[in-house]
This record gives C-alpha cells, sequence and structure tokens, in this order.
C-alpha cells in the first residue's frame, strides 16, 4: 500500500511516528513500512499520472508512506451506517479497542473514524492512518500544544455512554483498561526515542532535532503517571 503525503513531510512523520510506537506498545501493525521518496516521474509509472496531483510534487519529488498490504478491509468497507457505528463501538469495548483508544488519547488522533481500523473480528483489528496526530498541529511552525479537547476514540467512547449506547459498567471498565494500557506508554517511547530523533534528523537535517524535540516533548508529558486517568476521568 502506497499513500502520498504532502511535501511539508508532517503527516509523512506522523504516520512513522505512530507506527514505531504502535510496534512497541504491542499492538498490531502491518509487518513492513516504510518512507518512500521518489521522482514525479517514477510515481507516475507507478501510480498512474492521475495520481499524482501537482501539489504533492516538490523539487521534482513526492513523498509517500508505504506499508504491507493487508487482507483486512476496515469497519467502513465491511459494516454500513450504524451497523458500522456498532461494530467499531463493540472493538473499543475490547482490550486491543481500549489499547487503540488509549493511544488515540496520547497522540491526540482526531482521525479514527471507520475507514482507520482494519477488522477481522471485534477482537483483532488493526489501526491505521495516523497522519492526523498530534491535532494536526504543525511542529515545524512551533511547539505542539497541550490541547483540552480528546481524540476520535475518547470522544465516540463519550458519545455512546451519553446517548446510553454504552452502559456506565462497559464505559467504566474500559477507562480503566485505557489507564492500564497507558502504564507501557513510557517504556513504548523510550524504545522508539531514538529511531524518531533519527528519522527527523534524517528527514530534516539541521532542524530535525528541534522537531524531534518538540515531538517528544509532547508525548513524554502524556507519558507521566495519572496522566490518562485524569484524561479518561477513570477511578481507579
Amino acid at each position: 500500500m502506497v499513500k502520498l503525503m504532502r511535501p511539508d513531510g508532517i503527516g509523512l512523520c506522523n504516520e512513522a511516528i505512530a507506527w514505531l510506537f504502535l510496534r512497541a506498545i504491542g499492538l498490531p501493525v502491518p509487518q513492513h513500512a516504510g518512507i518512500l521518496i521518489m521522482t514525479e516521474k517514477k510515481a507516475k509509472a507507478v501510480l498512474g499520472r492521475s495520481a499524482v496531483p501537482t501539489e504533492l510534487v516538490s523539487g521534482g519529488y513526492v513523498l509517500a508512506w508505504a506499508s504491507q498490504q493487508l487482507a483486512f478491509s476496515s469497519i467502513r468497507a465491511l459494516f454500513s451506517g450504524c451497523e458500522g457505528d456498532a461494530k467499531w463501538l463493540d472493538v473499543l469495548r475490547t482490550d486491543t479497542g481500549a489499547a487503540i483508544a488509549a493511544f488515540d488519547e496520547l497522540f491526540h488522533n482526531i482521525d479514527r473514524n471507520l475507514g482507520n481500523v482494519l477488522f477481522h473480528g471485534k477482537g483483532s483489528c488493526i489501526p491505521i492512518d495516523h497522519e492526523q496526530i498530534f491535532a494536526v498541529q504543525n511542529w515545524i511552525a512551533g511547539e505542539i500544544q497541550q490541547l483540552a479537547g480528546n481524540g476520535d476514540s475518547l470522544r465516540a467512547l463519550n458519545r455512546a455512554h451519553t446517548g446510553k449506547k454504552l452502559s456506565t459498567s462497559d464505559w467504566t471498565r474500559v477507562r480503566d483498561t485505557m489507564v492500564a494500557c497507558s502504564q507501557h506508554h513510557k517504556g513504548a517511547l523510550d524504545v522508539c526515542r531514538v529511531q524518531v530523533l533519527e528519522l527527523l534528523t534524517t528527514l530534516f537535517k539541521g532542524a530535525g532535532s528541534i522537531y524531534a524535540n518538540r515531538i517528544l516533548s509532547f508525548v513524554d508529558l502524556r507519558c507521566q503517571d495519572n496522566w490518562m486517568q485524569q484524561r479518561v476521568g477513570a477511578l481507579t
């Protein structure tokens, strides 16, 4: 699977950072993934001319996020309308779903829609498409702000509870599981810290270490003890 990205590199790095972190905490991800830098000519030859819009070309090159093609379909592709929403809520009730929700909150992912979860049974799913982590903040332009709003998964859980589609006992259990999952976040960040630095310094040369520090500082704060518990309002 090849996904062309904006030439500023922000979305591309967001995809790579999310993949590294998800792998470090043991959530399922495509086994193989990487960054492609192709000439415009090569990209059009491989993907087709219509698949390479001019706004994604810079200096004759295009950036892409490439990952292993998986034999799963998204929830959106498999289930329509309310059935899809119900399937996603079923996933969020599982330990894997709660772990995805905890990741989305940690990285402030605002694009966890039904097309961004590959489904292979409610307890077996793979989160994809992470260019909108950090609430789409431009970490090239400045520090990443700790915004008050929630990530997509937590918002979905809150809506389901308010709309009485998620019982209070189930909601409490999911929040407690999210908190339990968060206990592994700091260790996972330590595992991929050097890789994040190498990624940013390779792509951005002189400014890469500055950008890496902005990203790592944002996530570090959210890995602190009790941050997730305070965020989700868990009681245990």
